[in-house]
């Protein structure tokens, strides 16, 4: 895979520099420099790491912080309704746009599962994070102790004192999007958003009610109540990685360094959760011709769903 494949996008997106009625307004012009920085942000990455199955581990996940905040500044800077704003655009030709735009962010999307899922491969076989790391290359110590892992070697007489030690040793990560690890190992002197645990709580409520659940019920309130679950587990997620990316930004450097690196890795794991539930309903489709009602609740429950 050769990675975002942007040409589309990129082409509709210069086109418009040419259309005074949307080239002037306050929503292109700060899309553009905005955006325009966390694609090359990306490219860089990315051209560095090269193809997932080939890259190292540190890499992988730069490319992915990248891809984070790529989707981040697409949301926020080429919003709809920043577009719809905009008064001396036709709406067919606001559609196109926007059409572009989804396109591209689903190019985005794709790229970080691409990425994100050889990474929980690898840390799967490897074990952990740092046993991961350990395996690449000598020459990414750096890389190294930016995620936090411990490297090892000695202090020199001048260096100044290390602060004081976080509860979260290096290289450990959260392995579930259970709240309790993080209660148990958070920084007491961190500042944590204030809908962290009630989001992550939401989530995983519903998700280890989801898989807890008789998937093989035929009662219609059994199956409501399945569906039902499978469809919270969205806001669960969404608002948890909301509610993560904030409690990032109030980290400080030196000081918070660990737990900075295991929220990172929180929302690694959403990523893969994402993919988890998008197997969930291809599973619950596929039951509709044994299952009676089972159709009509899908209907109901995940009417819209990007998944369904």
């Amino acid at each position: 895979m050769p990675g975002i494949n942007d040409a589309g996008f990129t082409k509709m997106w210069h086109g418009l520099k040419k259309d005074a009625g949307i080239s002037s307004t306050p929503w292109y012009k700060k899309a553009d420099a905005a955006v325009s920085k966390k694609v090359e942000a990306y490219q860089k990455v990315r051209k560095k790491a090269g193809e997932p199955d080939k890259a190292l581990a540190a890499d992988i996940v730069k490319v992915l912080e990248a891809l984070d905040e790529l989707a981040d500044s697409l949301d926020k800077f080429m919003d709809k309704k920043g577009l719809d704003a905009i008064k001396d655009a036709p709406p067919t030709q606001k559609a196109t746009i926007l059409k572009a735009i989804t396109a591209f962010k689903k190019e985005v999307d794709d790229e970080k599962d691409f990425y994100n899922v050889e990474l929980q491969e690898r840390i799967s076989e490897a074990g952990d994070l740092k046993k991961l790391l350990a395996q690449d290359s000598g020459k990414k110590i750096d890389a190294w102790k930016e995620m936090g892992v411990d490297v090892g070697g000695k202090k020199k007489k001048d260096e100044e004192p290390a602060p004081a030690k976080e509860k979260i040793k290096p290289g450990e990560k959260p392995t579930t999007l259970n709240y309790g690890w993080w209660r148990a190992r958070k920084p007491a002197d961190l500042k944590e958003d204030p809908k962290l645990k009630v989001t992550m709580d939401y989530f995983w409520d519903h998700y280890t009610m989801y898989k807890d659940a008789n998937g093989d019920a035929t009662d219609n309130q059994q199956i409501t109540a399945r569906i039902n679950c499978l469809r919270q587990m969205t806001p669960g997620l969404n608002q948890s990685e909301a509610a993560i990316k904030k409690t990032i930004a109030n980290c400080e450097a030196g000081k918070h360094d660990n737990s900075k690196a295991a929220l990172k890795h929180y929302l690694l794991l959403i990523t893969a959760y994402r993919m988890q539930r998008k197997q969930f309903v291809t599973r619950e489709k596929s039951k509709v011709n044994t299952i009676v009602g089972l159709q009509a609740i899908l209907d109901e429950k995940l009417k819209g769903d990007p998944d369904y």
